[in-house]
């Protein structure tokens, strides 16, 4: 609902590849939806099979915080960022610009960090530890994914080339 209210039409164009999506952006959110699967289903199924009622409080409440963290992160890059779509391309039928303000003048990518805590909150809010490997396979779309957006903006986007020098931070504040 934030989201909806602070951009909206945004919702609806992340339901499909705008024109100009690249054939490997496509590949790569294709293996992004599988990981994602596998994570629920993974999940679901050690964490009932080890806690058939329910976790215990500390696992479930700090794997309810890292999701809750991942999500507010995400949803205030989507509310922040109007042309945060789920592919990669230069977006000039919306006027694409950079965005510098909100989490985008901390971290250049904060929508993928969000993800990456709520990916690593879903074992513990499901109580399974098989569920990390599927998250930490979620890496292998995301830290590319990263990387390739990053020069495709720095190629593509006037402007972007400056913010990147800016905002120094990709993921991780001091890391990378």
């Amino acid at each position: 609902m934030y989201v909806r209210r602070r951009n909206p039409g945004l919702m609806e164009r992340r339901t499909r590849a705008g024109v100009g999506t690249p054939r490997w952006d496509r590949a790569l959110m294709a293996y992004a939806h599988l990981c994602t699967i596998a994570l629920f289903l993974v999940a679901g199924w050690d964490g009932a099979r080890r806690y058939p009622g329910f976790p215990p409080p500390s696992v479930w409440l700090a794997g309810l915080a890292l999701w809750g963290v991942g999500q507010w992160l995400v949803a205030w890059a989507m509310g922040t960022n109007a042309f945060f779509e789920g592919t990669i391309r230069l977006q000039e039928d919306v006027g694409h610009h950079v965005i510098d303000r909100g989490p985008y003048a901390i971290l250049g990518h904060p929508g993928y960090a969000g993800l990456i805590v709520y990916y690593f909150g879903i074992p513990l809010l499901f109580g399974s530890l098989r569920a990390v490997i599927p998250a930490a396979l979620t890496l292998l779309w995301l830290l590319p994914r990263t990387i390739a957006q990053d020069r495709f903006l720095r190629v593509n986007l006037p402007g972007y080339m400056d913010y990147a020098r800016r905002v120094r931070a990709r993921l991780v504040p001091g890391v990378w």
